[in-house]
């Protein structure tokens, strides 16, 4: 399983580019993670929405872990298995997203 580079990421663009940057900053030190072009296929303002989107990633990703736990709690304590679908697509999706 391999790591990400930890969040938080952001996004920029630079008026004189066509590109979305999305960056992390660890300690001072700057890192792009990914780049998003504007051009034919994307026009400005789907490829900002789709910037932002991987940006938020890291924690979409630590949301969904946290959230998966308490649905996960309220199922052992409760016994009532209502949210299994939910909790196995989770799992899928944080696997997934980790690489598994």
């Amino acid at each position: 399983m391999s790591k990400h580079t930890p969040g938080p990421w952001y996004s920029t663009v630079t008026m004189s580019s066509d590109l979305h940057f999305i960056r992390s900053i660890d300690s001072d030190v700057v890192g792009q993670i990914a780049k998003v072009r504007i051009g034919p296929v994307l026009e400005q303002d789907e490829a900002l929405a789709n910037a932002r989107l991987i940006a938020t990633s890291p924690e979409l990703l630590e949301h969904l872990k946290k959230v998966l736990w308490e649905v996960e709690a309220f199922e052992k304590r409760t016994g009532i298995p209502q949210f299994s679908l939910w909790i196995t697509e989770a799992k899928a999706l944080i696997a997934k997203a980790q690489g598994g």
